[in-house]
């Protein structure tokens, strides 16, 4: 069994889960973050085993997760917009995970990214929004 001691991260400084981290620490969620933290990177290893082309889209997240963390701090509505990632993402992606039904998840998580960039009107490489638009559409049925 692999050694999980390595993800067990401060949740105050965690630059690997930063839109789980600061939902977390919005909503006061710090019993569960290290469970949601591992879950997201559970997540992350399996569909990174059977997709290794998604690599890049998942390698964007680093570079526009700390832009959508500084976006929802500027606009004031931090605490609304962390509970609706957590109602509408973040818990529904766990409950994939435990259901192994990792693509969904991936495909949910790609889509609370990509919904932020949209919403905060980020400067986003035309492709790489095809590329999650196209992932997203594959993996994802009606009621996600």
């Amino acid at each position: 069994m692999q050694c999980l001691s390595g993800l067990f991260t401060d949740y105050e400084e965690d630059n690997r889960c930063i839109l789980v981290s600061a939902a977390c620490r919005a909503l006061g969620h710090k019993r569960l973050y290290h469970r949601i933290v591992i879950i997201m990177r559970v997540m992350r290893k399996h569909v990174l085993e059977q997709r290794p082309e998604m690599q890049p889209l998942l390698d964007s997240y680093y570079v526009y997760a700390p832009q959508i963390v500084a976006a929802v701090k500027k606009s004031g509505q931090a605490d609304i917009i962390y509970q609706d990632l957590w109602e509408h993402y973040i818990l529904p992606i766990t409950n994939l995970v435990f259901q192994r039904n990792y693509d969904s998840a991936m495909a949910l998580y790609v889509k609370m990214v990509y919904e932020q960039m949209i919403r905060f009107q980020m400067n986003v490489p035309q492709s790489l929004l095809k590329e999650a638009e196209d992932f997203i559409g594959n993996h994802l049925d009606a009621n996600h």
